[in-house]
């Protein structure tokens, strides 16, 4: 899976990574999907430490994207996203693609 950004949403994201306590040189966003919301899935976008070990990581300049592997396939040809906490409604709507 690849993960594709606008240049507006990496920024954002890059900086919600950096604004956050004791950065690491691993931390990075992870993007995953739960179950919930309308249509039986709701998506979810946090600042995580590290990947864990079954992550994919996709590596967008000096930012970090961790997907698990139950929500790699489900994040395939999402063309946006949309997610119900407030910070994170700038940055969803600059989702250009994830395939």
């Amino acid at each position: 899976m690849t993960v594709t950004l606008t240049e507006l949403a990496e920024l954002r994201l890059r900086t919600f990574v950096r604004g956050t306590p004791n950065p690491t040189p691993t931390r990075g966003i992870r993007l995953a999907v739960k179950d919930g919301g309308c249509n039986g899935y709701e998506y979810d976008i946090k600042v995580a430490n590290a990947p864990r070990s079954d992550d994919e990581v996709t590596e967008l300049g000096s930012l970090k994207v961790f997907v698990d592997p139950k929500s790699a396939p489900l994040l395939d040809g999402v063309v946006g996203l949309r997610t119900g906490h407030a910070r994170w409604a700038t940055v969803a709507r600059c989702l250009k693609r994830l395939t």
